[in-house]
């Protein structure tokens, strides 16, 4: 076997497993796009699910204040801001519910994109506000679990254990 003879059989079979490798990246990938595709219908179909059921509870919470409104303009107790106003949620939960129902997680989604690139400013500031009181939240829970601390300390000092008579005697005549 001559030296090219060598080199020519090494080639075919560094070839050989190049060619299996690729296979197995491009298997793997497959597989790959396969599972995000399985775990995005599933994302999508629990949004569905959750929205939906949101948006039944929302309208189910329109009828109840509804109900409430009718019941105040029986009363005319003098409640008219009070009746307008459960009349006025009533109607934009009503509006909401429906929405939630209507609408797929994909559609929710690309309406919620579309709003934070219409109105950034309007976003960064409620991110700004939520991540504020989420700062003060945890700054006053702190400053509790601190203090509640400092009367509690941590560790215990072991308590001592009353001594029985039995045991006392020994100590007594020194034993």
């Amino acid at each position: 076997m001559s030296g090219s003879d060598v080199g020519g059989a090494e080639s075919g079979g560094t070839g050989r497993m190049e060619a299996e490798a690729r296979q197995f990246g491009d298997d793997l990938q497959r597989s790959a796009v396969q599972a995000a595709d399985v775990g995005k219908t599933k994302l999508s179909d629990q949004l569905d699910r959750g929205t939906s059921e949101i948006g039944s509870q929302a309208r189910s919470l329109a009828t109840v204040l509804r109900r409430s409104s009718a019941q105040l303009a029986t009363e005319r107790d003098g409640s008219t801001e009070a009746m307008r106003l459960s009349k006025g949620v009533a109607e934009h939960l009503e509006r909401m519910g429906e929405y939630l129902e209507q609408r797929r997680g994909s559609e929710l989604l690309d309406d919620a994109e579309q709003f934070a690139r219409a109105r950034p400013w309007l976003v960064a500031g409620a991110a700004a506000a939520a991540g504020l009181m989420a700062s003060r939240l945890l700054k006053a829970s702190s400053e509790n679990r601190y203090l509640r601390s400092s009367r509690e300390p941590t560790w215990q000092s072991p308590r001592p254990q009353p001594v029985s008579a039995e045991r006392e005697a020994p100590l007594a005549s020194g034993v």
